[in-house]
Parts: structure tokens; sequence; C-alpha cells
């Protein structure tokens, strides 16, 4: 059940109150599209269908994996070459497969492989307190910051820590060009917009720019 609300202050006797009357909103709804199943048709739901697993094939990538990703994590490389060697490793396992086997069991050695990945990376930092990049569990990575980096820009600054770059301009504007907002419960204006653009070429990938992607979400919009 997922129960969604808001409020400043109100005691659990009037919540509980609230909850019983949307419940009983809803039995309604739940019973026309009850009806509705019916009429269409729709009433044998599907069966579920669990994953296939293969423990001889978890074992053996256990067995051929595990010490070699951990040796890859303890490696301390930068992040692309890691990458390589993690994508490696595990094309590496899939050639003791029979060919004709291969297709038929990549996800379930994708899988596997993810897990003994995850880990060895894991008891790595927790046995040892070491990070993939070398760092201790208490180190922190060495910042560079400079501010007026655009000289036409009424603001700006930029930063790099580790492989994160980022940089960031203020631009002045009037009150025409403040943020006009027009929620179920909020109404109004904010003097305060932030556009944060994350296109692909940033993290070295080759692909179009259609719309908001997960990075922008997740970071700043």
């Amino acid at each position: 059940m997922m129960v969604e609300g808001e409020m400043k202050e109100v005691s659990e006797t009037v919540m509980l109150d609230a909850i019983k009357f949307a419940h009983k909103e809803i039995k309604k709804h739940c019973k026309v599209q009850m009806e509705l199943m019916e009429e269409s048709g729709k009433t044998v739901k599907r069966e579920y269908s669990h994953e296939e697993n293969d423990e001889e094939i978890r074992k053996a990538v256990e067995s051929f994996c595990y010490e070699r990703c951990y040796a890859i994590a303890r490696s301390g490389e930068d992040k692309h070459t890691r990458s390589d060697a993690f994508e490696a490793l595990k094309e590496e396992f899939m050639q003791t497969i029979p060919e004709a086997e291969r297709e038929e069991k990549a996800m379930m050695v994708s899988r596997y492989y993810h897990d003994v990945e995850k880990r060895a990376m894991r008891r790595m930092i927790l046995d040892e307190g070491i990070r993939l990049d070398g760092r201790s569990t208490s180190d922190i990575r060495p910042i560079w910051c400079e501010i007026d980096y655009l000289p036409m820009a009424h603001g700006s600054a930029i930063f790099t820590r580790g492989e994160t770059q980022s940089l960031t301009t203020v631009t002045m504007g009037t009150k025409l060009d403040m943020k006009e907002m027009d929620e179920v419960l909020i109404q109004g204006t904010e003097q305060f917009v932030l556009h944060y653009n994350f296109p692909p070429f940033s993290t070295g990938e080759a692909r179009p720019s259609r719309g908001i992607g997960r990075r922008e979400i997740g970071h700043g919009n």
C-alpha cells in the first residue's frame, strides 16, 4: 500500500480517519477496474516467471573471476582502464563456455559476474580500507577551482576534482526572466533559476541529445 499526504500539524486520529475515508473511495475505483476486466475478458493473470539460475556456472564465475576482479579493483587504475579490464575478464570467461551455449548463457553469466565484481570491490573497501582509485576511506581528492573563468559572463567559475569538472555561469536578468511556478500546491515566481546541462560528450558517450536525461534530473533539475 502507498499513502501520500501533506500536512502541517494534524492528530493521528484525524489522519487515520482521512486514510479510512480514502480507502473507502479507492474500493469504488477497484470495483470499476474489476468490472472492466470482466467485460474485456482479461481475467487470467500472467504467470510469474522467475529468473533461471545455474549453480555450476555461478561457481565457475566465482572461481575464475573473483581473485582477478579483486586484483583489478586493487590496481588503482583510472576508471576507463579499470572498466576495460573488467570487461576483458568477463569476455575471457565467456570463451570457456562452449560456443553453442554462449548466447544462451550470456545474460546469466553477466548477472553472476556483476555480483562477483561488486563483492570483490566491496570486500576490498571494507577489509583494506582502500577505494578503487587507491585512496583510503578517509582521503579526499584534491580540488582545483577558479572564478571569473569566462571574462564576458556576469559571473563564472570552474572546478575540477578527480575526473569530474564543472563550468558554471551566472546571468543577471530582469523580472521578466523570473521562473514562473504553477504547480498543484505552489504558485508564484522564483528569482533563482538553475539550468543544468550534461551533454553526452562530457562522459565520452556518442548519442543524440533528446531532452533531459537521468543525470540532469539526479544532479540539478
